[in-house]
């Protein structure tokens, strides 16, 4: 399972961490929702699409949870987000000349 969070997770960040801390799920952030949870939080097909006030929606589906023990798709996630970060420091802090584009972002 995988959480996608848009514009509207923007004012929910605690309760969308809670969910996805009780599911095991990694959050994939929309360009509009990028600042709903922070970069280094890592969280397919949507199976259930859950529509509403995202701080409402995510605060009554909460009690309804039962904790996820099963990690291997969340460490999975999180190890390929932890190279990726790598990659960029990597590639942002190049001596090249010509600049590469990374180094500016």
């Amino acid at each position: 399972m995988t959480i996608l969070a848009g514009r509207g997770a923007l004012g929910a960040t605690d309760e969308l961490l809670k969910v996805a801390e009780m599911l095991g799920a990694p959050i994939v952030k929309a360009l509009l929702g990028k600042a709903a949870v922070p970069d280094d939080s890592l969280r397919y097909p949507i199976e259930v699409g859950l529509v509403g006030d995202s701080r409402r929606t995510l605060a009554a589906l909460v009690p309804l949870l039962q904790p996820n023990d099963h990690r291997r798709f969340l460490e999975h996630a999180q190890a390929g987000m932890q190279k990726w970060w790598q990659l960029m420091e990597e590639r942002g802090t190049r001596p090249d000349v010509p600049m590469k584009p990374q180094v500016i972002a």
